[in-house]
């Protein structure tokens, strides 16, 4: 169960792509914190981060992210 997660860590993961149904709003809404260094993210898309609200850290450094796209 998901529901009281705060803090969620994917450093160094190779992860390239987060689909859209993976992280369902209703498991993410209390996560505060989001690492996502280090991974070989190329594009954010809108509905990466819907549903978090109480996001108050949020890590996307080292990547190659050329452009942050509407759904």
């Amino acid at each position: 169960n998901l529901t009281n997660l705060i803090q969620l860590d994917f450093f160094m993961n190779e992860i390239k792509l987060i689909e859209k149904d993976s992280m369902p709003e209703s498991k993410i809404n209390k996560l505060e914190i989001l690492n996502l260094e280090h991974n070989k993210f190329e594009f954010i898309k809108e509905f990466h981060f819907a549903g978090m609200f109480r996001l108050r850290e949020l890590n996307l450094s080292h990547n190659q992210i050329s452009s942050i796209e509407p759904n």
